[in-house]
């Protein structure tokens, strides 16, 4: 396989391209102004991407972003763990959403947002409370856009 003639990016790096280019700004503030980042396996670990989504939030007017206690590469998985873990016990991927729902909730956030469909599901479901949340549907909602 030879080198492509493109360069591949997760939305939240060309999201933030875009920001620097001025090409979106945010005309609203989001309801949730006190907002967590949920880092997702593939995208931190794997992929090595943290600082773009905590770049978009951060530029989101009256928005207070803060980090749970395990954040970036030390993150915790959400509980699906690429649903090997919630097909293999389901009971340990309930006790790891709680838990990190958990963790979320002693920053003080009203929210959760990450950037993965597997993480919003399955922290939604033991959400408690606290919204969980998509980063491009948060961008949407900042925007002012129909979501």
């Amino acid at each position: 396989m030879g080198e492509l003639p493109f360069e591949i990016l997760h939305i939240s790096e060309m999201l933030v391209q875009l920001i620097d280019e001025k090409r979106i700004s945010f005309e609203h503030e989001l309801p949730e102004a006190k907002i967590t980042f949920h880092d997702p396996c593939r995208l931190g670990r794997y992929c090595g991407v943290y600082d773009p989504p905590r770049d978009i939030l951060n530029s989101i007017p009256n928005t207070e972003l803060t980090e749970m206690l395990r954040h970036r590469e030390y993150a915790w998985c959400c509980g699906d763990g690429a649903e090997m873990v919630r097909s293999m016990n389901p009971q340990l991927a309930e006790k790891i959403a709680a838990d990190r729902i958990s963790e979320a909730k002693q920053t003080g956030s009203k929210a959760i947002v990450t950037s993965c469909p597997r993480c919003i599901s399955t922290l939604g479901k033991a959400s408690d409370g606290i919204k969980v949340d998509d980063l491009t549907v948060v961008v949407a909602e900042a925007m002012d856009l129909e979501v």
